[in-house]
């Protein structure tokens, strides 16, 4: 590949892509939850690689090494995590929440997959299906945010590195139009640009849930916490089966929650049937 400045940008943001996906990753295996993240989101994604990369397997293309390891590292980074959330990580997954309807977002993306491409042909619908599809696929996991009003830790950072990614390939063909006008990606390009949108709006819901949060918190009285703010704060898992009180998933979590319930951190007990609202109080 011919580098330039522009080609830059692009490495800079395929590099964050992979980044991203190796933080989430990492993150699932390290906490062993996968609370708060979208399993449809990224299965979406997988679908979208998988179609988008469809040339290596049918007609055998070779661009160069740099293409041909980025294509496998996020076929496989993608199905790992689309792994780790539904098996090792499956009694964490919030099912109910997770209930975006997919076919919102697969029937629109499809039509236009086939309205507008360069070429009707399958490698070339596959190919713009993925770009057009890539462009929306984050909607199921703001969509969980919002509904749960919970925004893991690790959804925040990966979200903000999949916008600099988006971001750095928008430049990318900003600069491409100026050198070549003629040659310009469109579907790319707008895809791109409607995707670093929607990123950034996903990141505005989220840093407004954090805000809120932090509000809440520090309205309260400093020495009162509750469980699921320690639980969160910890990376801990739980379930919540009313608006106050958690659902505790393991005999470990069980253990610590009777360590804490009654007890502050200067040894004052409560009674935990007073805590009212605020749920479990240390």
């Amino acid at each position: 590949m011919d580098f330039d400045s522009k080609h830059l940008y692009r490495c800079i943001g395929d590099g964050s892509h992979m980044l991203a996906l190796l933080y989430l990753a990492l993150s699932l295996l390290w906490t062993r939850s996968s609370r708060g993240i979208s399993g449809k989101t990224q299965v979406l994604f997988l679908l979208t690689y998988t179609l988008r990369y469809m040339d290596m397997w049918l007609e055998w293309s070779f661009i160069s090494y740099y293409n041909t390891i980025v294509k496998l590292y996020i076929i496989s980074m993608c199905s790992l995590l689309v792994y780790l959330i539904y098996t090792t990580n499956r009694e964490s997954y919030d099912f109910d929440s997770d209930n975006f309807d997919l076919y919102i977002l697969i029937v629109p993306v499809t039509l236009l997959a086939f309205l507008v491409n360069y070429e009707l042909t399958f490698t070339e619908f596959c190919w713009t299906w993925s770009i057009y599809m890539e462009a929306v696929a984050l909607i199921p996991q703001f969509y969980m945010i919002a509904v749960t009003g919970y925004a893991a830790n690790s959804i925040v950072v990966y979200v903000l590195i999949m916008g600099v990614y988006r971001g750095l390939h928008v430049v990318y063909w900003i600069m491409a139009f100026y050198e070549q006008p003629t040659e310009m990606d469109l579907i790319s390009a707008i895809s791109g640009v409607v995707e670093t949108l929607i990123a950034v709006v996903g990141f505005i819901i989220i840093f407004s849930l954090k805000l809120r949060k932090c509000s809440d918190y520090t309205s309260r009285n400093p020495s009162v916490y509750t469980l699921p703010h320690i639980l969160e704060q910890t990376g801990k898992d739980y379930k919540r089966i009313s608006p106050n009180y958690p659902l505790l998933q393991d005999d470990r979590l069980q253990a610590e929650h009777e360590k804490f319930v009654n007890t502050d951190f200067v040894g004052h007990s409560y009674d935990v049937t007073t805590s009212g609202a605020s749920g479990y109080v240390l």
